[in-house]
């Protein structure tokens, strides 16, 4: 495999592009520094949870530690917000959206 993503990867560069995505891995890396104040303490409670004790639900460090074995110039966080609050349908739809179940 890791052949195979090091073949891409020189493909991609011969091809010009000036950067490669290795996707979103949600649940890892969790700043203080970058939480609002708005926050949701039910929501924040609920990722760190995942993120602490949800490797078997969801392998996200594993996934991190491949990514990083690449070397990546930039690691960027990613954060999601709700309109009008956090409610159990619209967590719901983020557990959906990123695969954790």
């Amino acid at each position: 495999m890791e052949a195979i993503n090091s073949h891409a990867i020189d493909l991609f560069r011969s091809l010009g592009a000036p950067w490669l995505h290795f996707g979103f891995t949600p649940f890892t890396s969790l700043d203080d520094s970058h939480r609002l104040p708005t926050a949701s303490p039910v929501a924040d409670r609920i990722v760190r949870l995942i993120a602490d004790h949800g490797d078997s639900v969801y392998p996200a460090k594993s996934q991190l530690e491949y990514k990083m074995k690449w070397c990546p110039t930039a690691v960027l966080p990613e954060y999601f917000a709700f309109d009008g609050g956090i409610s159990p349908r619209s967590l719901w739809s983020v557990v959906r959206v990123t695969n954790v179940l």
